[in-house]
């Protein structure tokens, strides 16, 4: 293992083990024992259904990907069946284990998928953007359609909902910037993307000669050229988005299910609408500097369900604890397996290019 290997592992194992001490504290906090009791009762099968409704939310979002992907690479082929599938679980394994892995996801998941499809990078990124988008915005949706319901049933009295809300709104402006840079202020990124580039060109590129060509003005410029060439041509085909964006809904109605499944092993009611609007709004602490927003998201989760739907704090602690069993260690668990796979697979192809010499 080289130096920057070690570095990269002691970070994530850094990373991991801050996010266990604030797990530690969430659980002291609400007391164990306390939390024991709650989880000594809790019905596997519903469990079990908040796994696979979890996993097939990831799948869901790799045929978004596909389905946009396909314009781009112009051959079908390409990103269908085991080989994509395998290359998109490795990129969400990586994004979910490293400590800005969600801040950081189109970089991670467009080299996975470009390195492994020998897609170009560029193009693949571009695809990428799109998608996250696509996905964000339906997550928005599903969140203002979940807090309609809750306001319009009588809970617009709930003492955490303001909360929420505003993260809601937070994240709708944050979501609406991206898609203007992308799409109408194209200038003002290209502008921010060269002075970045200016900067580690600087830096970096002393430190790391090999980083200097991809950082030169010129390479910087036909990268750029490349991404939003790819971009408009995928976004101008109006029945492949329309399709993406069904995908994405239905990725998210998905990824909201395991919470009402962890609730239901634990024989606590929680509206459909509750949990479509929680998950989306819990998600935002994936943006934390911690490995899949591990301790972060237990805690919002809880704090929403004690605020919004007025469950007990050992409960709403239990059943956070049992929605984060289904939809992060159950699916880092199916992503690993695609990441392991990717990675022996790469293997075997370079020990069969190796000449052996007689």
């Amino acid at each position: 293992m080289s130096v920057g290997q070690s570095r990269r592992l002691g970070r994530i194992v850094a990373a991991f083990a801050l996010a266990l001490v604030v797990l530690a504290l969430f659980v002291r906090t609400v007391g164990p024992g306390r939390l024991a009791r709650e989880l000594a009762g809790a019905d596997p099968r519903y469990l079990i259904l908040g796994s696979v409704a979890a996993v097939a939310a990831v799948l869901v979002w790799s045929e978004v990907l596909r389905e946009l992907l396909v314009v781009a690479v112009g051959d079908a082929t390409t990103v269908r069946g085991r080989r994509f599938r395998l290359a998109f679980l490795a990129g969400e394994f990586t994004k979910q284990v490293l400590p800005m892995g969600h801040a950081s996801g189109p970089a991670i998941m467009a080299y996975a998928v470009s390195s492994t499809l020998e897609t170009e990078y560029e193009e693949t990124l571009a695809v990428i953007t799109l998608a996250d988008l696509l996905n964000l915005v339906a997550s928005l949706l599903l969140a203002a359609a979940g807090l309609v319901v809750i306001v319009t049933t009588g809970g617009s009295r709930a003492p955490g909902l303001r909360l929420f809300a505003a993260s809601l709104v937070a994240a709708t402006a944050a979501v609406t910037v991206a898609v203007v840079l992308v799409t109408a202020r194209r200038a003002t990124l290209v502008r921010v993307v060269r002075l970045l580039a200016g900067a580690f060109h600087g830096t970096a590129g002393r430190a790391v000669p090999r980083l200097r060509p991809s950082l030169e003005p010129t390479t910087v410029d036909r990268k750029l050229a490349s991404y939003f060439r790819t971009f408009d041509a995928v976004a101008a085909d109006r029945l492949r988005v329309l399709a993406a964006a069904g995908l994405a809904v239905v990725g998210w109605l998905c990824y909201a299910a395991p919470l009402y499944f962890a609730a239901l092993a634990l024989e606590v009611s929680v509206a459909p609408a509750l949990a479509l609007f929680l998950v989306p709004m819990a998600g935002l602490a994936t943006w934390f500097p911690l490995p899949g927003g591990l301790g972060g998201v237990e805690v919002a989760v809880a704090a929403g369900l004690v605020g919004v739907a007025g469950v007990g704090v050992g409960t709403a602690a239990a059943v956070a604890l049992c929605y984060r069993l289904c939809a992060y260690w159950v699916v880092i668990a199916v992503d690993g397996v695609g990441a392991v796979s990717v990675l022996l697979g790469g293997r075997e192809e370079g020990e069969s290019t190796v000449p052996v010499e007689q």
